[in-house]
């Protein structure tokens, strides 16, 4: 059989798995008993390792179902997902994306020495991870929030009640505060099962010592662990202290409805990728379309005036629905950064999560491709500069893991991309002395910029305030093509800093790029084009009644005043009529 006709096919859909994959493995190291997600995980590469097997990609079936394999392990317990796990699932996706990035060119999947590798640490982890025959595993990881303690317990000293003691001591903690959840599970213990360690997930306000000293009164048990658990900041809107910033935004702060957004009752919600340049394409046509029936209407009779009304009524419809189909979410580029602020935070022995709020918001495709790097340099600038290691914070009285937050609005025919992180904040005084230090303004010029323009002095070419270039970032190449980026954009690129308490980047971008409709316009013998936005209707020249001021047009029935665009422009009308 025949399947060459299937690789796009293929190529198409195992890209779509890997992206959802890579989403959903990042959101689980997060939340590593969300049940739902690990079942996810699991049931995606089992779909990735079945579609490589009917095409016939040996390698790419042979590590998906090693990866859908160690997803089972997790599934039951037996492998937890932080750290080398989660380290190693990614490794895997990766790997799967380059060999599906292979087909789409018309190569075929080769086993490497990466890929070598891959297996070998997953079948060593597989190896470790096979249950003890004397201790029994747990049948799937402890339900916990952020913030909640875990703790691990022993009996001291053999018992026979074990299961009854355990429920006891559940019960107990509950002094504390609330159980969440434990390994064996309450119903577990009152029926007597407890063969080794007891693990319990404690939601409470008191600190990890006086847990410990609690349990340790009771001499029966003895402490193996206490976890004190994490949670990043309390919620975004702390983080978005846009004050000020938001007073620009007070006339546009009802958002409009977007056509592309609307869900249309009854249509079935299947997709279709399209190649974006016949979009592109597709869209030159129906501009070209809209032109041409817009200089028909001076050369048609009057009698197929109505018909030609119809006809620049549908093309506008069009051209709506070609710009709404070129619209993509912003998750399109949000999403792979949910990655990217994960692994830049363990290369750099750091704690991070990434939140997103608005990442359904539909955007005009030049717009996502063009703000796309700046995006991606403002997080890794969050990460790398912004966010402190975890002891710094939490000697500051900060969670230990830090926050970086995207949100995007729509408002009228402008999109805002806000940036935030609960870092250290950008000290203004140390940006002062570096752009001094390094030549690059007077001292009396940069303090000025430091109070008036804050974004201007981050840009200036080759400012950093790093002492030594990192692997990651601190080459004095980013603010000024971040805003370069922006201003290409037609857009505007602010910032708002708190020392010690964070930062927020605020981008400003017009919602559609490069697809303004225009209308040719002729008067004082000069030709001038006015945004199709602004006209309403053309009509073909009618019979011009009255004099001066007083002169008009009837058109359906209505009597409508007539102004030379001549005149009020202070040209010499070229005929009777401007």
């Amino acid at each position: 059989m025949d399947l060459s006709k299937y690789r796009h096919l293929y190529v198409t859909e195992t890209q779509e798995i890997l992206e959802n994959l890579a989403r959903t493995l990042v959101d689980l190291e997060g939340a590593p008993s969300d049940r739902e997600r690990v079942n996810t995980a699991f049931r995606l590469f089992h779909s990735i390792k079945g579609m490589s097997g009917t095409m016939g990609f040996s390698p790419v079936f042979d590590l998906a179902h090693q990866l859908e394999e160690l997803m089972d392990r997790v599934r039951k317990g037996l492998i937890d997902v932080p750290g080398r796990t989660m380290d190693l699932l990614l490794s895997g996706v990766d790997r799967l994306g380059q060999w599906v990035a292979d087909v789409e060119v018309g190569r075929e999947p080769m086993a490497d020495l990466a890929s070598r590798q891959i297996h070998g640490r997953i079948a060593l982890l597989l190896e470790g991870s096979r249950p003890p025959p004397a201790v029994e595993a747990p049948s799937e990881p402890l339900r916990r929030g952020d913030g909640d303690l875990m703790l691990e317990v022993e009996l001291a000293q053999p018992s026979t009640q074990a299961g009854v003691r355990g429920y006891l001591l559940r019960k107990r903690l509950e002094a504390l505060g609330t159980v969440v959840d434990s390994a064996p599970s309450a119903e577990q213990l009152r029926g007597g099962r407890l063969t080794g360690p007891l693990r319990l997930a404690l939601r409470t306000t008191h600190p990890a010592d006086v847990v410990r000293a609690f349990v340790e009164v009771l001499a029966e048990w003895r402490i193996v662990t206490v976890e004190a658990g994490d949670v990043a900041a309390s919620s975004m809107e702390e983080l978005f202290f846009t004050g000020e910033l938001d007073a620009s935004l007070a006339a546009d702060a009802t958002p409009r409805a977007d056509p592309a957004a609307i869900v249309r009752p009854g249509r079935s919600s299947r997709t279709l990728r399209v190649r974006a340049d016949w979009l592109d394409e597709l869209q030159d046509s129906v501009d070209t379309l809209r032109a041409l029936a817009v200089r028909l209407e001076s050369q048609v009779p009057a009698t197929s005036a109505d018909t030609l009304t119809e006809l620049r009524r549908v093309l506008v419809e069009v051209g709506r629905e070609v710009r709404a189909i070129r619209r993509v979410p912003l998750a399109v580029i949000t999403d792979p950064l949910l990655r990217v602020v994960r692994d830049m935070a363990r290369q750099a022995g750091k704690r991070a999560v990434l939140r997103v709020e608005g990442a359904d918001q539909p955007l005009d495709r030049t717009v996502i491709e063009g703000v796309d790097a700046a995006l991606s340099h403002l997080v890794r600038n969050a990460v790398e500069h912004g966010l402190e290691a975890p002891d710094v914070r939490r000697a500051a009285g900060k969670a230990g893991t830090g926050l970086v937050a995207i949100r995007c609005r729509r408002l009228r025919d402008e999109v805002v991309l806000d940036l935030a992180d609960d870092g250290a904040g950008i000290d203004p005084q140390r940006l002062v002395q570096r752009a001094v230090d390094q030549g690059l303004l007077p001292e009396a010029e940069a303090r000025q910029l430091a109070r008036a323009d804050l974004v201007r002095l981050l840009a200036l070419p080759g400012l950093t305030t790093r002492e030594e270039v990192g692997a990651l970032a601190g080459r004095g190449i980013g603010m000024d093509a971040i805003q370069s980026a922006v201003v290409a954009l037609g857009g505007t690129l602010q910032v708002r800093t708190r020392p010690g308490e964070g930062t927020l980047f605020r981008l400003r971008l017009p919602a559609v790029r490069g697809l303004v409709q225009l209308v040719e316009v002729v008067a004082g013998g000069q030709t001038m084009l006015v945004a199709e936005a602004q006209v309403r209707e053309v009509i073909a020249a009618p019979v011009i009644q009255g004099e001066g001021a007083e002169r008009y047009v009837e058109h359906r029935g209505h009597r409508w005043a007539v102004a030379r665009l001549a005149d009020h422009l202070g040209l010499t009308p070229a005929g009777p009529d401007g």
